[in-house]
């Protein structure tokens, strides 16, 4: 890693004590590329991740043609991650709001299904004020990464026996943020569960609530 000052192409200059020191490197990087390619290709798009050390938003004006890949890791699902108080989310949200102020092209790229673990995760109550945020913040577009239902070594599916209603939520919740989550537990619990509907109700209700913080 450099310890040098960087000077960008527009003569912004970020120095090795910033914590946007390497995301400003690296979409200097990007902006060149974009340039090259675009000389040949006059309109191609592109699409880049904020993850990791280029999530921080860098001091120089991002290519209008780049779309911009939000990637917050980190974070504690249990809470809505704007009424968590602990520093680092508040800094990543401040971060990903500098970016939808920079950038016209900003999409979230979301793990909320991507993480296998051998109890349910009820997300989708979470999520859905998670996305009513950050589409006000200006986010254009999403991304969610998730797994497929495989089988353990014992050809038992794991993943989806307790989890596959917030799955099929969280998916009802991409196209229409406003749904209403309890009319989807009751269809889901009655179309699943038939006679046994109004225990698995109260099933998943106990969950949640052990869930939430």
């Amino acid at each position: 890693i450099s310890q040098e000052p960087f000077k960008a192409d527009d003569g912004t200059i970020v120095y090795p004590n910033e914590e946007n020191y390497k995301s400003t490197v690296y979409y200097n990087f990007i902006n060149r590329v974009v340039k090259y390619v675009c000389e040949v290709y006059k309109n191609a798009k592109f699409l880049t991740l904020a993850y990791l050390y280029a999530f921080p938003c860098p001091k120089i004006k991002v290519d209008e043609r780049v779309a911009i890949g939000l990637c917050p890791i980190d974070i504690n699902e249990h809470l809505i991650y704007r009424k968590d108080t602990s520093s680092k989310v508040i800094h990543m949200f401040d971060n990903m709001q500098r970016w939808c102020d920079k950038t016209v092209d900003v999409f979230l790229y979301a793990y909320w299904q991507s993480v296998r673990n051998g109890y349910p995760r009820p997300l989708a109550k979470n999520v859905q004020e998670n996305l009513k945020d950050f589409k006000q913040m200006g986010v254009r577009h999403l991304i969610p990464e998730g797994f497929l239902d495989e089988s353990n070594a014992k050809g038992v599916s794991e993943w989806f026996d307790l989890n596959e209603m917030y799955v099929w939520q969280m998916n009802k919740l991409f196209w229409n943020v406003n749904i209403d989550l309890d009319l989807l537990t009751e269809k889901y619990c009655r179309l699943v569960y038939g006679k046994a509907k109004d225990d698995m109700i109260e099933f998943y209700r106990l969950i949640q609530k052990g869930w939430d913080i």
